[in-house]
């Protein structure tokens, strides 16, 4: 919110565009985050489970899946599980660097 009030205050010199940038991109991540809590975590509680999860694991996509997830061990579990690593988890670092790259 500090962030917010000084880039407003000094808006028009020249280098406020790097406090604008700063501002759009956290309220885009922020909305980017949003929407990731609600399709994992509440749309269970609306169609009796998590869309984002089925999806990425291919679940009901009718003949063969094409799982949208990379899956990574964890070592230290006895009962030889996993995380998963969806394309969303790498698509917006990814962006992140090649904007910073191109600028």
């Amino acid at each position: 919110m500090i962030f917010a009030i000084v880039w407003a205050i000094y808006r028009r010199a020249s280098y406020a565009w790097v406090g604008q940038n700063i501002l759009v991109a956290t309220a885009l991540l922020c909305c980017a985050f949003v929407y990731d809590i609600f399709w994992v975590f509440i749309s269970p509680l609306i169609f009796h489970q998590s869309v984002m999860i089925a999806v990425a694991k291919g679940k009901n996509s009718g003949g063969e899946s094409i799982p949208l997830l990379l899956r990574v061990p964890r070592v230290v579990d006895p009962w030889g599980g996993y995380n998963m690593i969806g394309f969303g988890d790498i698509l917006f670092p990814g962006l992140l660097i090649t904007f910073a790259y191109r600028y």
